[in-house]
């Protein structure tokens, strides 16, 4: 198996496709995730229907989704107000065993992709493949989806301060939730706020 860096191909064009609700979208936190996703059309995926594909991309979507958020316990630290919240992730291959995200479509997906070079036409006539490369791949795709949902999350919101606002307040029940003045004005040394803030404003990249 040769591989190749990816062409552009996103898994998140924004196409203005039907939407409809994805079972697999997480809430992640009460931050509105699975609406923003769906009011970016990023929880479907029709135009991956002719591949077999329309139902593997969403919970690629998903996947990427999951990792961003967990990323702010990551930036703001053990010893953070957020501190004890955030556990190292798994393999990408664990997630994507636990969404039913089958190997024959990880390998159709990467092909379509174009980061992979291969005469055969399906995962089983490729003696050349091996799962841990294609879940490699697999993994580089679903980081690619970072900044068209970072964009549809910045969207839902109303802006990235919007966005932070919600994020911080995700760290307790909706009922304790803190107004935005309040938690723009008071930052206390190792609270974890400024991280917080500085990984929201470099596009929840780096988890």
């Amino acid at each position: 198996m040769e591989r190749n860096r990816s062409n552009g191909l996103s898994l998140s064009p924004f196409s203005g496709n039907t939407v409809a609700s994805s079972p697999v979208i997480p809430s992640s936190g009460g931050i509105g995730s699975r609406d923003a996703l769906e009011k970016a059309g990023l929880a479907s995926a029709a135009e991956f229907g002719e591949f077999g594909l329309d139902g593997t991309v969403p919970r690629l979507r998903a996947l990427c989704l999951l990792a961003m958020y967990p990323g702010i316990y990551q930036a703001a630290g053990e010893d953070s107000e957020m501190g004890g919240n955030f556990s190292d992730h798994r393999p990408c291959s664990w997630y994507l065993d636990s969404l039913n995200v089958d190997i024959e479509d990880i390998w159709e997906l990467v092909r379509q992709a174009a980061m992979l070079e291969t005469e055969a036409e399906s995962y089983w006539e490729d003696e050349d493949v091996d799962d841990e490369s294609l879940y490699e791949l697999a993994a580089e795709l679903v980081g690619n989806e970072t900044d068209a949902i970072f964009v549809a999350l910045v969207d839902h919101h109303g802006g990235r301060t919007e966005l932070f606002v919600s994020l911080w307040n995700s760290r307790k029940p909706s009922d304790e939730d803190e107004p935005l003045d309040d938690i723009l004005n008071s930052v206390r040394p190792g609270d974890g706020k400024l991280e917080v803030w500085a990984y929201v404003e470099e596009g929840m990249t780096g988890w």
